[in-house]
């Protein structure tokens, strides 16, 4: 049995997780899209949780999938939250802290958060605004 071929799109953003299926032409055949949730902490700054997002993110997969159970994915396409980052635990796998989104309101203002480049780990700490 030959089954379509569909493109799945995943969207990982600011106020929803969102997944689409698409034929070939573009064509959209379903959509799912589960919220978002922004949380702050006691000390104020902004963050997401990287286990609410993942479980966001595949209840929407998976509600398009249960409803396009004979097809073939010949692609997958992703989009994320603009500058937000998550460190990885190199050796257990899961989130070693927060995710927390970089927002500023233009050009202008992130040029004046500028700093001279640093290893890599401390523009990260540096980004994220984390203690």
């Amino acid at each position: 049995m030959s089954y379509p071929e569909v493109l799945l799109g995943i969207d990982i953003g600011t106020t929803h997780c969102k997944a689409g299926v698409f034929d070939l032409n573009g064509s959209v055949i379903a959509l799912a899209r589960r919220q978002t949730r922004l949380r702050q902490s006691p000390a104020g700054y902004r963050y997401y949780d990287p286990q609410e997002i993942y479980q966001a993110t595949t209840a929407a997969i998976q509600e398009v999938a249960d409803q396009n159970s004979a097809i073939r994915i010949a692609g997958v396409g992703t989009a994320s939250m603009a500058e937000t980052g998550l460190l990885i635990d190199r050796q257990t796998g899961p989130p070693a802290h927060r995710s927390s989104p970089i927002s500023k309101p233009s050009p202008a203002c992130r040029a004046s958060t500028w700093r001279p480049p640093a290893p890599p780990l401390v523009s990260a700490e540096r980004a994220s605004g984390l203690p």
